[in-house]
């Protein structure tokens, strides 16, 4: 583990607040669920991300149509990583963490779809990520 070097106190209702610069940091917002493990005399915080076989076709359902349809490459993430792609090699984009540079410029976008061009599209310089919310 990592220190932050961060103390909190809990309140009287087992509230403890977490950092505004650790919620950015790994990319928690209000309202993402949290999952709770112990681990010998630890309490570990994960954001909670369920892996239904549902939501993955759904995902990869909804990416297909929408690199047809715009065609461009079409990704859907969650919070942390890319759940589903399309229009482009899988191995490139499946499972793996979203670049920073990207959360910053979706964070303050008015829809769930969003354009735009980077190193990583260049072989399709225009790509649709939709950040898929549970």
């Amino acid at each position: 583990m990592k220190p932050t070097g961060i103390v909190r106190r809990m309140d009287d209702l087992g509230r403890i607040v977490m950092p505004k610069e650790l919620r950015r940091t790994l990319h928690i917002r209000e309202g993402d669920p949290l999952e709770l493990y112990i681990s010998d005399n630890s309490i570990i915080l994960k954001r909670y991300a369920p892996q239904s076989d549902e939501i993955g076709d759904y995902a990869k359902n909804y990416a297909r149509t929408l690199s047809e349809v715009t065609g461009h490459i079409a990704l859907v993430a969650n919070n942390d990583v890319f759940i589903a792609v399309a229009g482009v090699a899988q191995r490139e984009f499946l499972d793996k963490p979203i670049p920073n540079s990207w959360v910053k410029n979706t964070q303050n976008a008015p829809s769930g779809i969003f354009e735009f061009e980077n190193e990583e599209t260049k072989k399709n310089p225009r790509c649709c990520l939709c950040n898929y919310s549970q």
